[in-house]
């Protein structure tokens, strides 16, 4: 009978993992059912909050690879990306929730159920930052916040805590239910308050109402900055769509069809009189600066419509082999005044391992399945964060990932932009999630410092974001904003003042790490009781 029951609990606690890494991905794109996310871990933390540290591991391990699984199934569209490379990047990927739930375990065996939950939020804030700020292997996407992008109230609070404060507030609501699920579950079995619970039980009225009061206030505070007036100064920008295939994007023999589709576009828009034209990354067959003829008919243009552009170019695409040597570029953006003349250029900074550099390649072995080819594409890193100046107005340009690390567009604020440019191709991921993934990050961008943030990507999503992170504006045929030919134009009120997050960066975060190192690093209680009780 025993047996029977010790098997119908770990049935029990692996359906529940599976269920809470089901409900996390239906929060994200391509579902975007929010809510599920402020529940998602319920089920989770109810079953790993009184495990061993072991069990709690396995179990929120199987949770995280479920919930990454799906939501980076898209990964399987790369050209190159093949299912033995996922069946061991999305198991790793799931390290990252079974460390946060080993942690837990830790502290509810140390310190009690209660605290442990209480300090899950901070638990969970610093796995999402180290998961964001790990080497090569730094991946900011997929955070809590992420999910409610949309959710224009609750998400002003990134100006002052970053996307963390957002990702915080939603696992302490989900903490706080699951003291409270606990807690009534223990009362329904008619039984005292187990020993986990022994600090008297006030927790499970307390933490709940302060998560509520956390809410209301975050709300309430949204509302409000929802309603407060952005910039004073505008200027007009348009953002260009090509939807060129990724199949002839690299072929020499389309070249002509490209340019011609990108020069179409841009007179199109230069009949609303944009202060500036924006090409998607990288929108030129080539290095625009190293093809005379190409640079020549692109000035001509510029010339001829008498306007500012950022044009994206590049000398070879990513994930592909390099044909010929390099010479000294890489993805960049290039600034022509409405004269023609290159005023600057960017260079992108953060690189994609293994599609744009091999990361220690001079050190690390990798196996043959991950880098099959030495040669792979090895492309120039930047290392100036460049602010363009244009009309009175300053902006900063992130090319395509860079959007998804926060540090890069706060260095651009710091510097002066008045707003941010993301030129991206999102091509490679088909007809995915991707890309909305990717706005959901961008949304944050906006947000976090106070800046409009202006998207232009070849196969969508072209975008206008203000500086409270609501979308203005698309790039669309009909209802699809996804590989779609187009342009659109906008005015964008500059932004002037620095945020919080702007002015220090991940403080917030720092926090929770704070937080998470003493709760790890407390004796356990039994302990701290016999040190007062003079026991040896």
């Amino acid at each position: 009978m025993m047996q029977m029951k010790r098997v119908g609990h770990k049935t029990a606690s692996v359906f529940a993992a599976c269920l809470s890494g089901v409900l996390l991905f239906l929060s994200f794109p391509a579902y975007s059912v929010s809510w599920l996310c402020w529940i998602a871990l319920i089920p989770l933390l109810t079953v790993i909050a009184k495990a061993k540290v072991k069990t709690a591991f396995l179990l929120s391990w199987l949770c995280g690879t479920l919930f990454f699984a799906g939501h980076f199934h898209w990964v399987l569209s790369i050209h190159g990306y093949r299912l033995l490379h996922h069946g061991v990047l999305i198991p790793f990927m799931g390290l990252n929730i079974g460390l946060f739930g080993a942690m837990l375990s830790f502290v509810s065996r140390r310190q009690g159920v209660s605290l442990a939950l209480i300090l899950a939020p901070f638990l969970w804030v610093s796995i999402e930052y180290i998961r964001s700020n790990l080497s090569f292997m730094a991946l900011p996407a997929a955070l809590f916040a992420h999910s409610q992008y949309e959710n224009l109230a609750v998400i002003q609070i990134a100006a002052y805590t970053g996307a963390y404060g957002v990702s915080f507030l939603i696992a302490l609501v989900n903490s706080a239910s699951a003291l409270v699920l606990l807690s009534l579950t223990d009362l329904l079995k008619q039984r005292k308050v187990s020993a986990n619970h022994e600090r008297g039980g006030r927790e499970v009225i307390y933490v709940p109402a302060a998560a509520m009061a956390l809410v209301g206030s975050v709300l309430l505070y949204g509302y409000h900055e929802l309603s407060s007036p952005e910039g004073e100064k505008e200027v007009k920008v348009a953002v260009l769509q090509g939807n060129i295939d990724q199949k002839i994007k690299w072929d020499r023999g389309f070249a002509n069809f490209i340019m011609r589709t990108y020069f179409d576009l841009s007179r199109k828009a230069a009949m609303d009189e944009p202060s500036l034209i924006v090409w998607p990354e990288p929108a030129t067959p080539g290095f625009i600066l190293n093809n005379r003829r190409m640079l020549g008919e692109t000035q001509t243009l510029v010339r001829e419509t008498g306007m500012h552009y950022l044009i994206g170019s590049a000398e070879h695409p990513k994930f592909q082999k390099s044909d010929s040597p390099r010479k000294g570029t890489g993805n960049t953006a290039v600034h022509f005044s409405e004269r023609g003349e290159v005023l600057r250029q960017y260079l992108k900074i953060r690189l994609y391992p293994f599609g744009e550099y091999i990361p220690y390649a001079d050190v690390i072995p990798w196996p043959r399945f991950i880098v099959p080819n030495k040669e792979m594409i090895s492309t120039l890193a930047g290392e100036e964060h460049t602010v363009f100046e244009m009309d009175g107005a300053r902006f900063g340009v992130v090319i395509c990932s860079e959007v998804l690390f926060p540090d890069l567009s706060r260095e651009l604020v710091k510097r002066g932009s008045n707003f941010i440019i993301n030129i991206t191709n999102e091509g490679w991921f088909n007809k995915t999630a991707a890309p909305y993934q990717i706005l959901a990050a961008s949304v944050y961008r906006a947000v976090e410092n106070g800046r409009p943030l202006v998207r232009a990507a070849n196969t969508g999503v072209s975008c206008f974001i203000n500086r409270f992170g609501m979308i203005t504006g698309r790039v669309r045929s009909g209802e699809e904003d996804r590989y779609v030919e187009g342009y659109l134009t906008r005015g964008i009120r500059l932004g002037e003042e620095e945020t919080l997050f702007s002015a220090h960066g991940d403080v917030f975060a720092y926090l929770c790490l704070g937080v998470s190192a003493l709760a790890l690093g407390m004796p356990s209680r039994s302990r701290v009781v016999r040190f007062f009780a003079g026991e040896k």
